[in-house]
């Protein structure tokens, strides 16, 4: 929803969030996006029309009951655009389920952008704040159970964590969860008779086939919270001397199992490698046009467009046509090998015989451009 009028009056903002006790925020898309807060208000005093700061925070929670996000972007001058992104079904929900402690928990998988495992001299601070690096711009970390809060707990022990990568709208948050058990389609159900802060932060419920009631977490509001309590600004770079290293080589892995997909990350990742995911060959595709990578590993059973399709795109495609190509799959009949041949991978690798010194091995023999073909 787009106007052409006089934008946003920001400078507004920020002495209206002092008069309520709380830190003015720092940019101009955060100042902006404090209209939907409960409370919020430019006026001074209510009157009986307006002043109270009801109008758009009804509209960011019924927007964050159905799954959704809504955020604003706005020049002085020359008019504001609202965002409002809704799910097309709300009967059904694809979600990641993970583990904090003995409890499990729900996330809606439309705003995970990936899943990761973090050593933790990866880890930085901006102002004493742990944070990690994606694409070069510093992602506040927070163990989930630290954000849910009591009878969640949150620890941020070991050299190894499982993260979860969030984005809403243009706000990212790094949780970091105990295990990683699956990834399903559930059948969403109502959560009720709790406070409004508690809607935001669980949209709703899901009972598994063993009987176990899961919270759907609100993803948009708990990266708000996140956000607001630390304080965090991802503008400030971190003084770290990683953000000066030198650019990784870049490997994008195309995968519909997270299992799958998250294991070859892994092991790339550890390998010293630049990985970006995909959770189909479409989705691979896109990334491939607006970006350059080094090589690409992929699944061939994927919905949308699978790995066969994808490998033949990226041949026809001048651009890509010499980029290095594997396919890691469970089809291991040398009919499927001789497809894979066809459409011009460079090498197969099946599921069920992989090790992980083999993939690496593979990687850098095709990086170092060595012409043999491993089929």
């Amino acid at each position: 929803i787009r106007d052409a009028g006089g934008g946003l009056n920001l400078e507004a903002n920020r002495p209206a969030h002092r008069r309520r006790g709380l830190t003015a925020p720092a940019s101009d898309s955060a100042a902006a996006r404090t209209i939907f807060d409960e409370g919020f208000s430019t006026r001074e005093t209510a009157t009986a029309l307006s002043g109270r700061g009801v109008g758009l925070s009804i509209v960011r929670q019924a927007i964050e009951a159905l799954g959704g996000t809504v955020d604003v972007a706005s020049t002085r001058g020359a008019g504001t655009t609202f965002t409002l992104d809704v799910p097309l079904s709300i009967a059904t929900m694809r979600v990641i389920i993970a583990a904090i402690g003995t409890s499990r928990v729900a996330i809606p998988s439309a705003f995970v952008m990936r899943a990761l495992r973090l050593r933790k001299r990866d880890i930085v601070t901006v102002d004493g704040t742990p944070a990690l690096l994606q694409g070069g711009a510093p992602v506040l970390l927070a163990h989930l159970g630290g954000l849910l809060g009591p009878p969640y707990a949150g620890s941020s022990e070991g050299d190894v964590h499982n993260v979860i990568l969030l984005e809403a709208g243009t706000q990212h948050l790094a949780t970091i969860v105990d295990d990683l058990l699956d990834e399903r389609e559930i059948v969403l159900r109502p959560l009720e008779h709790v406070n409004e802060e508690a809607a935001a932060l669980v949209v709703g419920t899901a009972l598994l086939g063993t009987g176990q009631v899961l919270l759907v977490l609100g993803v948009p509001a708990l990266i708000t919270d996140a956000l607001r309590r630390s304080g965090f600004n991802s503008a400030l770079a971190p003084v770290s001397a990683r953000t000066r290293e030198q650019v990784r080589t870049r490997i994008l892995v195309a995968d519909d199992s997270i299992t799958s997909r998250t294991l070859e990350q892994s092991v790339l990742e550890g390998a010293g490698y630049d990985v970006t995911t995909a959770v189909d060959g479409a989705e691979a595709w896109r990334l491939l046009e607006r970006a350059e990578f080094a090589l690409v590993v992929s699944d061939v059973e994927m919905p949308n467009l699978d790995g066969i399709g994808l490998c033949e795109r990226i041949r026809a495609t001048p651009r890509t046509s010499a980029l290095p190509v594997i396919l890691v799959t469970s089809l291991d009949a040398p009919e499927h090998r001789a497809r894979g041949m066809e459409a011009g991978a460079d090498a197969y690798v099946a599921k069920s015989s992989f090790d992980q010194d083999d993939l690496l091995d593979t990687v850098r023999m095709l990086l170092g451009r060595t012409p043999a073909v491993m089929f």
